[in-house]
């Protein structure tokens, strides 16, 4: 789909297409205070760094490089959720996600050479970590604001993406030629991404914001599974042992989560 964009015009045909999905979902569950607005304008602008940011990263880099930095973020939420005391995990859930970042980057740096020997420059890196740190402090913001009973998960989830979307319009004023948009393909990305980010707010909503960012972070087993089933990809036994070892480290996380 960014093939035929800039991370510019993609990032913002992405939103315009997920806003009907969410708008849905937030028909089903409004509920927002005034004093929500505040926090609902801190996640709008996160969003709208980390959906730049991260398209901008992807576009310019290797995106099997970019998805290992994007699981970073895993342990900054771990980090966030013990300082701010927000959702506690026992050691054992703690060091079991420590694992599992250290088996998904076996899972990926130790995929096929071809890929590895394509290099991430040091502008790829620096978006995407960007993009990371925009996207840690989302859960916390969403855990407390709906702990709180200020907005619902479903509202929040949609209101912030036209705040994001008025953002990245004022920065970049893209010129966006409507005829040329491949509707079918954004209409798909959309349903997907859209049904994605919100049962990732309701697995925050009513689970804890660090195993929910931890089991998130596993799309590199589907992204392998669909690739070597699909696309009949050969891997490295390196990388067959950094998908068994995230995957235990994931249910150890969840079994020793108290």
């Amino acid at each position: 789909i960014m093939s035929n964009n800039s991370s510019k015009v993609h990032s913002i045909l992405r939103i315009l297409f997920v806003m009907p999905v969410l708008l849905i979902a937030a028909l089903f569950d409004w509920h927002i205070t005034p004093n929500a607005i505040l926090w609902l304008c801190v996640y709008g602008v996160l969003e709208a760094i980390n959906i730049f940011f991260h398209q901008t990263a992807i576009k310019v880099s290797n995106p099997l490089h970019i998805d290992l930095i994007s699981k970073s973020k895993v342990l900054l939420v771990l980090m966030i959720s013990f300082i701010l005391g927000i959702d506690s995990l026992s050691l054992l859930s703690s060091i079991f996600i420590v694992v599992f970042v250290i088996g998904t980057v076996l899972t990926i740096n130790f995929q096929t050479e071809a890929e590895t020997e394509e290099k991430t420059g040091f502008l790829g890196i620096v978006f995407e970590i960007i993009s990371v740190l925009a996207r840690c402090f989302k859960p916390f913001i969403l855990k407390y604001t709906i702990t709180n009973d200020l907005i619902s998960s479903s509202t929040l989830a949609f209101l912030s993406m036209p705040i994001a979307l008025i953002i990245l319009l004022i920065m970049f004023r893209p010129s966006i030629n409507f005829k040329e948009i491949n509707y079918k393909k954004y209409i798909l990305q959309a349903v997907v991404v859209g049904v994605g980010m919100l049962f990732g707010v309701w697995s925050v909503e009513y689970g804890n914001a660090v195993i929910s960012n931890t089991i998130a972070a596993f799309t590199v087993v589907i992204i392998m599974l669909y690739e070597l089933i699909f696309n009949h990809k050969k891997y490295k036994p390196l990388s067959y042992v950094g998908v068994t070892v995230a995957l235990a480290s994931i249910i150890l996380a969840c079994v020793f989560l108290g």
